[in-house]
């Protein structure tokens, strides 16, 4: 029987070792929440609740009242959504009932059956579907206003109205509920598809389904919320495309119909023929989207039909006149993650003007003004004055990011250590320090997005100038984060400085109060309260309150440099019963910046890629993770020299034993540890998965997973190489960890995914076979239905963590006699 050896409070309250076998183990997990969120709190500031996320499901839902000394007032199980309808009732949801709960009483009214619940917050009304398909409305005391039957969909704008969809033999018929009775708007024999809100809730989309003999037929109506009238024309139908999708393309009066269709690929075929100038590689997979764009002004109810001989996409501009126009079309070698040239096209001459090059985000104001775009081969920012119809590139040296378009006509920027304020009539740049070596990041405003395909997408992300903006400033030097408000260049704290990581909180200008919900790596998720004009927190509540060994947990962040004396990170997290008598293994773990994780709760599960920092601290191991960054020596390159200077830093240390070193990663952090096997003489095994062995192999391969060309991961990714492999062979010769095989002087452990199309299985097997070729120590366990990563619960996953836990206590720990690795270690022996 495989085992684990971990040390466990046992309810007696004596630590003694005990063996954990698969199921004991799982259960074990099984006590762990992961996390909680989903904090509600509220107008006076009384209750509050949060929802406990576990790996499985995230259904418990905890309301407190901050009033009473029991603070927990009730527990909410199988309840999908719970909503707070005003400072004393709830309202939720789930497992096919619905309850109303008077919070001081604790009285509650159940309603059974229920398969999906609205709330009406204007009217004060529920609105429940049950299974027998029958709507009911409700006051907030639970006293019925009304009932329908064969109802077959429900919207609602979630505020007074409701709008209902009956099915009566061959008709449907669409009625409004306004608030206090119900009103037919519309009937049809065509079944109805589809019926949305649009975003502006002023008008809502109605997609019907006519099944013709040979073909099914779509046509699209709008129902005007104002008075429910009905708007159709003729000429909307889809032509034989399958689906479609409305948007809002000027207030109240354009709309752009967008049919769509998938041409599939031909897979069937005696050959698959592939052309080097073929601009649609990407579609090889998954097959080509074809569109038919219609344009409709309501008003003047006419329709115009926009070629697509020129442009594949059209996305609205808040202009009854013009679209933004764009090809999906490659035209950049596929060096790049999606980017394009965007065109204003003229939907009155049906011409088009080219505004922006090889951009990858545009960003948008709400009142159509202004479009920002960012242009990824200049890594620059570009403002579109739309009245004026003048371009102007962004002068600045800071990097900045997340732009936020002001109702004053300027533009707020993230950079380095604060914000940039943008004035976009005169191109005037203002920084707003926030704190030095910090990471400022705005909190409150990730806008609505429009359009997307692929990374490429279009957002409106605006706000009100006299609204304060919430920033996270997290502070490099320190280690911690809070919370700042701008309001007209002024900045205010609201949270103080923290090490504990913010996930979730509850602030106005106006309460006494902020609630948040924190955790760190050796505290699980936590409610909070701070009291206006107090700097100490209370808490409230604290998850997984068995966790005390979490308690015992010990970190060090360490910051150092490298020898190209960049500023660097790294993570030293302590074994749970830390003896300061005692030396200690290290298992050194990979992959890119990892010191942002260290506020990250570290709960005990299986390890989709078979390491669980909470188990190896639980088995005696110091974890150390040093930030990974990359320079012009290369990937690997750079990787061994944050590494060797990460290990700098704590072979020193009195309890860590430097001949006791593993080092692991997986995908990217796979290459890293293939790379440094055949450059160190540190470690005492290594374990890779998913890893890159060959570069060049990839470089000059297709990945089937992102449906790029791989060379753009060296060029332009995440492996930083910066040059095509044509201009610097040697660079890639020189950070390719196959080239170097034979200089691996320690055990390796690789696994893979056979159904791995973002690592394919050849790029692990090659380091193995260059292993196998040289005469080294090596493992390879490679998992038939498994892809990049381990699937959830199961055998594979658990096999996995316990050959992962075998590997390093038999390296680095002597615990021989290992079946399946003494095989490999004394394969002379036999």
């Amino acid at each position: 029987m495989r085992t684990i050896f971990l040390l466990l409070w046992l309810f007696s309250g004596i630590l003694i070792k005990a063996q954990r076998t698969d199921a004991g183990m799982a259960q074990w997990m099984s006590r762990f929440s992961t996390a909680i969120g989903g904090l509600q709190v509220t107008d006076d500031q009384r209750f509050a609740l949060v929802t406990k996320y576990y790996r499985k499901n995230s259904d418990t839902v905890l309301i407190f009242d901050t009033k009473s000394e029991n603070i927990i007032l009730d527990t909410l199980v199988k309840k999908n959504k719970v909503t707070f309808l005003n400072n004393t009732l709830v309202f939720a949801v789930g497992n096919y009932t619905a309850e109303l709960i008077d919070l001081p009483s604790k009285k509650r009214k159940k309603f059974d059956e229920i398969r999906s619940g609205e709330i009406l917050s204007n009217s004060k009304q529920l609105v429940m579907l049950d299974i027998d398909k029958t709507l009911s409305i409700y006051d907030y005391k639970g006293k019925l206003l009304h009932a329908s039957k064969a109802v077959h969909d429900v919207i609602s704008d979630e505020s007074s109205s409701v709008y209902l969809v009956y099915k009566k033999g061959s008709t449907s018929e669409i009625a409004v509920w306004n608030g206090k009775t119900v009103k037919p708007v519309y009937i049809t024999d065509n079944d109805i598809k589809s019926l949305k809100f649009l975003p502006s809730k002023k008008f809502i989309a109605l997609t019907e389904q006519n099944r013709k003999a040979d073909a099914v037929e779509l046509s699209v109506s709008l129902i005007k919320v104002s008075d429910n009238s009905v708007l159709t024309n003729k000429k909307i139908s889809s032509g034989g495309f399958e689906s479609v999708k409305i948007s809002e393309v000027h207030d109240s009066d354009t709309f752009l119909i967008d049919f769509q269709q998938i041409q599939p690929p031909q897979r069937d075929q005696m050959v698959d023929v592939w052309y080097s100038g073929d601009k649609r590689l990407r579609d090889k997979k998954d097959g080509t989207k074809h569109h038919r764009y219609l344009h409709w002004n309501i008003v003047k109810d006419e329709i115009k039909e926009i070629p697509t001989d020129m442009f594949s996409d059209f996305v609205g501009m808040n202009d009854a006149r013009y679209l933004w126009a764009y090809h999906t079309d490659e035209e950049f070698a596929y060096t790049g993650f999606r980017s394009f040239h965007v065109f204003r096209y003229d939907t009155e001459t049906a011409t088009a003007e080219r505004v922006f090059e090889n951009v990858e985000e545009l960003v948008l104001s709400k009142d159509g003004r202004f479009t920002l775009a960012y242009r990824n081969d200049r890594k620059k920012w570009i403002v579109y004055d739309h009245f004026q119809k003048k371009l102007r590139e962004i002068e600045t040296n800071e990097k900045i990011t997340n732009p936020v378009l002001m109702t004053n006509q300027t533009a707020l920027f993230e950079c380095e250590d604060g914000l940039l304020r943008y004035d976009l009539l005169s191109g005037a740049v203002k920084k707003n320090i926030v704190s030095k070596n910090s990471k400022v990041t705005i909190h409150n405003l990730r806008g609505n997005l429009i359009h997307h395909f692929s990374n490429f997408k279009f957002t409106e992300r605006s706000t009100d100038v006299n609204k304060p903006v919430i920033l996270n400033v997290r502070r490099t030097d320190y280690n911690d984060s809070g919370y700042f408000t701008y309001l007209n260049g002024e900045i205010k704290n609201i949270i103080p400085y923290t090490p504990n990581k913010i996930k979730d909180f509850k602030w106005g200008r106006n309460k006494n109060r902020i609630f948040t919900v924190e955790e760190n790596f050796n505290i699980a998720g936590s409610l909070y309260i701070t009291e206006k004009g107090n700097t100490e927190k209370k808490l409230i509540y604290r998850s997984n309150s068995h966790d005390q060994r979490a308690k015992l947990i010990r970190q060090d962040i360490l910051s150092y440099k490298n020898s190209a004396g960049t500023p660097l990170k790294g993570i030293l997290t302590y074994p749970v019963d830390f003896d300061s008598l005692k030396k200690y293994p290290v298992v050194v773990h990979v992959y890119s910046l990892l010191s942002g994780n260290a506020d990250k709760y570290l709960y005990p599960e299986w390890g989709a890629t078979g390491f669980n920092k909470r188990m190896l601290l639980e088995n005696g191991y110091f974890v150390f993770q040093p930030d990974m960054v990359f320079d012009e020596r290369g990937t690997g390159i750079s990787a061994l020299d944050c590494v060797n200077s990460g290990l700098d830093e704590i072979v020193n240390h009195p309890n860590i034993n430097a001949s006791r070193l593993g080092l692991t990663g997986h995908s990217l952090g796979g290459y890293e540890t293939n790379f440094i096997a055949t450059q160190s003489r540190r470690f005492a095994a290594y374990v890779s998965g998913a890893s890159l062995g060959d570069v060049a192999h990839f470089y000059f391969s297709f990945s089937d997973f992102f449906n790029i060309a791989n060379y753009m991961r060296f060029e332009n990714g995440q492996f930083e190489m910066g040059v095509p492999y044509a201009h610097n062979k040697d660079l890639y010769f020189r950070n390719n960890p196959v080239n170097y095989v034979e200089n691996v002087n320690a055990p390796v452990l690789l696994w893979a995914g056979k159904k791995d199309t973002n690592t394919p299985l050849d790029q692990p097997m090659s380091f193995f076979m260059g292993l196998l070729r040289n005469n080294k120590k090596a493992v390879a366990l490679l998992y038939p239905q498994e892809e990049h990563s381990l699937k959830e619960d199961t055998p594979e996953i658990k096999d996995l963590n316990f050959k992962l836990m075998d590997w390093w206590n038999y390296f680095l720990k002597d615990q021989k006699n290992i079946p399946w690795i003494e095989k490999e270690m004394k394969r002379d022996a036999y």
